[in-house]
């Protein structure tokens, strides 16, 4: 028996629950649940800024005929991660090449954390004596910027060359910082 699941209740789910930013996407449909994911309506799937950490997905339960929005660790606990095993192996994303990712960066115009941390993979292989340092400033928003920290000069030359590919700003701070921003468009709102 095929079951349909009520999308204006879910989406009002969404809408009070997360966010009206976030839209229906992936449903997958098992023995006993039907599981609705959601993705948020200007971004896409690999851009982190419209993640959401700590939220699970909709969960539709056949039997009782429930709707219930998961936290992120619920639905790793009891039977629903029986259910979703099946689903992940499908939803596995693969690995990208340097070429993809700068690709994925200039269409989303956004260089996500994951991303840096590629760039520093590069690095750290043609320079094994380095280690990446990402620093943290309170003065500074984080999902705006990267603040890199090396005092070798060719390696933050590296990183500076990344940059000046997707036409991104960055300013050197002192001979060890440079403040990397993660968008094109200067969003910074205090001194760096």
């Amino acid at each position: 028996m095929k079951f349909e699941i009520n999308r204006d209740l879910v989406q009002k789910i969404i809408d009070v629950e997360i966010s009206p930013d976030f839209i229906i996407d992936n449903i997958y449909d098992t023995q006993k649940y039907i599981f609705i994911g959601y993705k948020h309506r200007n971004y896409d799937e690999d851009d982190e800024r419209g993640h959401l950490v700590g939220i699970g997905p909709i969960v539709y339960n056949k039997e009782t005929g429930e709707y219930k929005l998961l936290g992120s660790g619920e639905y790793m606990a009891g039977d629903y991660i029986d259910y979703l095993r099946d689903t992940n192996a499908e939803n596995e994303i693969p690995a990208k090449s340097l070429e993809q990712i700068i690709s994925r960066i200039k269409q989303r115009k956004y260089v996500n954390a994951d991303d840096h941390f590629f760039f520093m993979e590069i690095i750290e292989k043609e320079h094994p004596e380095f280690t990446s340092v990402i620093t943290h400033d309170r003065n500074l928003n984080l999902s705006e910027h990267f603040i890199f920290k090396s005092e070798n000069l060719i390696i933050q030359n590296k990183i500076i060359a990344y940059w000046k590919i997707f036409n991104f700003p960055y300013q050197i701070r002192n001979q060890n910082e440079i403040v990397l921003w993660r968008t094109e468009k200067h969003l910074l709102t205090s001194k760096i």
